[in-house]
């Protein structure tokens, strides 16, 4: 096993000086020759477990993939400029890398927290050190995860949701929460005074993501409104909607297309086979008009179209082609205020609510013109807003007696687990959800927040 060994480390010398014949000039060959040897040592953990020479070509592909795209290599001649690769976000991981601030922020946290509780305890201040050099050096770009996120180590990058809401009983939400739950703190964002006696500015708005930015449409205050999130705050544009739009009534997606654009349909009650279209500066009425009645249902896509589920306590399902809306096989439940989310293959439906007003915590997967049932989450749900990502969704929505986000693992066709991350002691429709750095808007927070 040793000469083996050996004879595996002559080979990898060998490889790597082929593909690094320009390292030395390379800007950042430090983070190139880090990211080279990750490579190596992976190659040499695959060869060891081969048994055969087809193996051992996989393991050398791999090993020759790995390295291409390191920097100063083949897919990044240049070092770190335009190199997508996680190690470059370890060039500078202060400025560039947020996931490794937030883990160095919450060691610290960790460390001062333990010291609190050392009084004059020497040998405990001692160990508190231990336990924040440890956890410290499992962050991106520290000793235990060199080559940045994501980490061999056990240390998981977490995604991060900002999420922004009001109500008209004068509630607002602003916070920001992990993926996995263990961290939830206040931000703020400035959001304009609202010109209606009733309602708060963002009651019952839409909001969608389009070429990089948050657009929020209508609701209560101003049905024709379309608003940005722009730093930390929410900017009004000029742009108006052609017809009143409410997210109690209305469903809204991002469509691909070229270019992408974003769909808002059945936002009025006196208007329910309408949509128009945004493209991110105007707005215009989409040229097909529903077939069905989808008031208070949701909008999704399949397939890179979009497709209409429910609503108005009905079944109808319809999916909008080059030629128009075309109907789809119904829907397993007659239900309104339901959540719709497209999952890769097919799109689900999420919670929801029947014509009795009993609400549901069913998910059901629509793909090749079936319906099926996709499991479960913990809590009832709905006027819910919903983000997937590979391998879970997580939901943030209304439950029957406050809100709750939840984080779903999906297989493919199937809820496999689920667990609550966040929740909220008062209702709040249709949060704006999105996804961003773990320390975004942190300090706007200074003068205007509260702990959670």
């Amino acid at each position: 096993m040793i000469i083996r060994f050996l004879l595996l480390l002559d080979i990898i010398q060998g490889l790597t000086s082929n593909f690094a014949l320009n390292i030395r000039e390379c800007p950042d060959k430090d983070l190139g020759e880090a990211c080279a040897a990750q490579c190596r040592l992976e190659y040499v953990s695959c060869r060891l477990g081969c048994s055969d020479s087809f193996c051992d070509t996989e393991c050398l592909n791999a090993y020759s993939a790995c390295v291409d795209t390191c920097p100063c290599y083949h897919d990044c001649p240049s070092g770190c400029e335009d190199c997508w690769h996680p190690i470059c976000q370890c060039k500078d991981p202060e400025t560039t890398s947020p996931i490794y601030r937030q883990c160095k922020s919450e060691a610290q946290t960790g460390l001062n927290l333990c010291m609190n509780d050392c009084q004059t305890n020497s040998t405990c201040f001692d160990s508190c050190h231990e336990t924040f050099k440890r956890n410290f050096n499992r962050c991106p770009c520290m000793s235990g995860c060199p080559n940045g996120c994501p980490c061999s180590n056990g240390y998981v990058c977490e995604r991060f949701f900002t999420v922004i809401c009001q109500n008209r009983n004068d509630l607002t939400l602003n916070y920001i929460v992990s993926g996995s739950g263990h961290f939830k703190e206040n931000r703020y964002y400035s959001i304009p005074e609202s010109r209606d006696e009733f309602y708060q500015y963002l009651d019952i708005v839409g909001s969608a993501a389009l070429n990089g930015e948050i657009y929020i449409f209508g609701g209560n205050e101003d049905r024709y409104k379309i608003s940005r999130v722009q730093d930390c705050g929410i900017v009004e544009l000029a742009a108006r909607l052609v017809t009143e739009w409410n997210h109690h009534y209305g469903g809204i997606v991002t469509v691909p297309s070229s270019p992408d654009e974003i769909l808002l349909c059945f936002g009025d009650e006196n208007d329910i086979t309408t949509c128009e279209e945004f493209d991110g500066e105007a707005v215009r009425k989409n040229p097909f008009s529903l077939r069905h009645n989808h008031i208070a249902g949701c909008l999704a896509t399949f397939d890179s179209f979009a497709i209409a589920i429910s609503g108005n306590f009905d079944r109808k399902v319809e999916v909008l082609g080059l030629g128009g809306w075309r109907d789809e096989s119904d829907h397993p439940r007659a239900s309104q205020a339901l959540g719709c989310l497209s999952v890769g293959r097919g799109t689900i439906t999420i919670g929801g609510y029947d014509v009795d007003g009993g609400t549901t915590n069913e998910v059901f997967h629509f793909n090749n013109g079936v319906w099926s049932n996709a499991g479960f989450l913990i809590e009832p749900s709905f006027h819910s807003t919903s983000l997937f990502f590979d391998s879970y969704f997580v939901s943030f929505g209304r439950g029957p007696s406050f809100n709750v986000a939840e984080r779903a693992q999906w297989n493919g066709t199937f809820v496999t687990s689920s667990e609550i991350i966040s929740t909220d002691s008062e209702d709040c429709d249709y949060p704006i959800v999105f996804e961003s750095a773990p320390d975004a808007c942190s300090q706007s927070c200074d003068q205007f927040c509260f702990p959670q």
